[in-house]
């Protein structure tokens, strides 16, 4: 059950592609987070000490190392979107069982983050046109 997973992944950085509210809500999910790194991560995942391993940035020679021994070990690898790992350069390691609660919980967290950019959007109401809002710096106070 994804409430007693474990889940590691190396930082922050790179998960404004993805949302950043996905990752916050994967951490809010699970009942373990660690930061082990980057390759180490996936393998604590196919020794099956870690559920989740996640990197929203890992480059194709370093998936190309971990993805064969995490799938012989049965675990699943795909990108943080789902797609193919390699071409998503992304990569979501998971013992199997876990795999699509993670990539809804991807989606969902995606999915709040374009609801909330979508808010922030003027609305006729408040300014003649999209074109002036965007020349005035969409609403970004400069200093």
């Amino acid at each position: 059950e994804l409430a007693d997973a474990s889940f590691s992944y190396s930082d922050h950085i790179g998960w404004e592609r993805f949302g950043q509210n996905s990752l916050q809500t994967i951490l809010d999910s699970v009942e373990r987070v660690r930061a082990y790194g980057d390759f180490w991560s996936h393998m604590m995942v196919a020794e099956g000490v870690v559920d989740i391993a996640a990197e929203p940035e890992l480059s194709p020679w370093d998936q190309a190392a971990l993805t064969p021994i995490v799938r012989e070990a049965g675990g699943t690898v795909t990108g943080l979107d789902g797609a193919d790992a390699f071409e998503s350069r992304s990569t979501l390691c998971t013992n199997g069982v876990l795999h699509q609660q993670v990539l809804d919980l991807i989606a969902e967290g995606l999915s709040r983050n374009r609801r909330a950019a979508r808010a922030t959007l003027p609305s006729a109401s408040r300014t003649s046109s999209v074109t002036s809002w965007l020349r005035s710096g969409c609403g970004i106070g400069h200093s």
